[in-house]
């Protein structure tokens, strides 16, 4: 679709997004949070973060954090335009670009230095966050296959997180290259209605990046990503939460790879929505929900799938 341009702030100095880059590891063990809440769920920006990251917290997991890095990169075909770049001041700030808060809802926009324009939008909705992103192609040239890397960081999440095993507890390959694999087990993608976990894949659990394309694309190669022989074709991804009832799933509108990453304590999962081709000036938008709640793996998939059909979404 073609929508009209938008003006964008632009982006902070060199050096005050190299200092922020460098405090993001670090970042959600620091951060405060002042909570937009609804019923069930808050959510709040992660201090000091390189990947516009949000907070969330749910009443079905009181004791858990989960930080939605909303954006690590975007994608064209098997190339990005920078990972790590968007470090957005506080909303109460003067500095620009800045996050906005309007009412319960959290948004922002980013432009990067090749002209790719990021605009995102959160909301809080029971136990669910309704999700809305923006790609506009400012580069002055044709863009394929463009798609954004969000990111769910489990390392602050108890329910959620694969406590890491070393070689010193199992010196089996598997534990030395994928420290977190557990997590494998408990990370579900559907295809023609049946579900199957990362653990069923080739690839696992010796390769700690494990990606799975969806059936009919043609693979993404990109950084340290290592394709299954696996595909999908539903446009969602859940986990299992390890040692209670309950699920976290996302679902985007159009989506072509998922993956999770079991090489380090950020154990996270990913699925990367896709606005397909976009040509300059053209502006493609996706819309998604994550939800986090008590619900089980087959009932969190109903949920979001229902959720589709249920209203337009906006």
């Amino acid at each position: 679709m073609r929508l009209p341009p938008q003006e964008t702030p632009t982006p902070a100095s060199p050096q005050r997004a190299a200092a922020r880059a460098v405090a993001a590891g670090l970042a959600l063990a620091a951060a405060s949070f002042s909570y937009a809440a609804s019923p069930g769920l808050a959510l709040s920006p992660v201090a000091d973060s390189s990947s516009a990251g949000l907070g969330l917290r749910s009443e079905a997991f009181p004791d858990d954090l989960v930080e939605f890095r909303s954006c690590e990169a975007v994608l064209s075909g098997d190339r990005d335009f920078g990972l790590f770049k968007i470090a957005l001041a506080a909303a109460d700030s003067l500095e620009q670009p800045r996050w906005r808060r309007d009412g319960r809802a959290w948004s922002y926009r980013w432009r990067y230095d090749a002209g790719i324009v990021v605009g995102f939008r959160a909301e809080p909705a029971a136990d669910c966050v309704v999700l809305r992103y923006e790609v506009e192609n400012r580069t002055g040239a044709p863009l394929p296959r463009v798609l954004v890397h969000p990111c769910i960081v489990t390392t602050r999440a108890p329910s959620f997180f694969a406590p890491a095993v070393g070689a010193g507890d199992d010196p089996s390959p598997s534990k030395r290259s994928a420290p977190h694999a557990e997590l494998f087990g408990r990370v579900w993608l559907w295809r023609c209605g049946e579900r199957f976990a990362f653990a069923d894949l080739d690839l696992t659990p010796e390769e700690p990046h494990t990606a799975v394309m969806r059936a009919g694309e043609p693979p993404v190669a990109w950084a340290w990503w290592v394709n299954s022989s696996a595909v999908f074709d539903e446009s969602l991804i859940v986990l299992e939460a390890s040692h209670a009832s309950g699920s976290l799933g996302i679902w985007f509108e159009e989506a072509v790879w998922a993956s999770v990453n079991a090489g380090d304590e950020r154990a996270c999962v990913h699925l990367f929505p896709s606005f397909g081709d976009l040509a300059p000036g053209e502006r493609g938008v996706v819309h998604g929900r994550l939800l986090i709640s008590e619900l089980g793996v087959d009932a969190t998939r109903r949920w979001l799938l229902d959720q589709r059909r249920a209203a337009p979404l906006q």
